[in-house]
């Protein structure tokens, strides 16, 4: 795991509204765009996931190249962590990929 990745595990979230905290918030620029990126371990669903979201800024509508961009960091974000098929969600403005926990990520969770 990565650092930031090793943030939203050390903070699972347990209830939607802990996903905007500021910890799992960054800007990252990539390829001349500026994008908002919050990564975060959901606990609050029937099966804890890594979620990754991705929006460009300022907030408006993702034209397709830009929409490639938002999935390729998204990808990179959740890079060598959960396990299986992600889940893809977008809407007009943002990209949202979730992948689900290891079960060795899972029992480390039950640690807690």
């Amino acid at each position: 795991m990565n650092d930031r990745q090793k943030l939203a595990f050390r903070f699972p979230c347990r209830r939607g509204p802990e996903t905007t905290h500021q910890r799992f918030w960054s800007l990252n620029k990539v390829n001349g765009r500026l994008f908002s990126t919050i990564l975060t371990v959901d606990t609050f669903n029937p099966h804890p996931m890594w979620h990754a979201s991705v929006a460009v800024l300022p907030s408006r509508k993702l034209s397709a190249a830009t929409k490639r961009i938002a999935i390729a960091t998204a990808k990179v974000m959740l890079a060598g962590v959960g396990q299986g098929t992600p889940i893809v969600d977008q809407t007009e403005v943002a990209i949202h990929y979730q992948r689900s926990l290891t079960d060795e990520e899972l029992a480390g969770l039950r640690k807690r």
